[in-house]
């Protein structure tokens, strides 16, 4: 991986850690044309680095995403 797209692959990260859990958000609005397939990876990327994906679900052809409320331990222990 060269410099550049770590350094492209840093900046979603920080987008999706400061992003609204509960808003939608479509990935033509945010990514232009030559790096949506980049951003989608990058957020792949991020998803699979995080236990429940970092709470970042896409849509089924990933032109779409969302993050929701994470849920605390305690909570997630209650379900089992």
């Amino acid at each position: 991986m060269n410099s550049e797209s770590l350094e492209y692959k840093k900046r979603v990260w920080r987008f999706l850690e400061e992003i609204e859990p509960g808003k939608k958000y479509t990935v033509a609005r945010i990514a232009k044309q030559e790096s949506r397939e980049s951003f989608i990876e990058a957020v792949k990327e991020y998803m699979v680095s995080l236990p429940y994906d970092g709470w970042i679900s896409f849509n089924s052809d990933f032109t779409k995403f969302y993050k929701v409320h994470a849920i605390s331990m305690e909570q997630l222990e209650k379900k089992f």
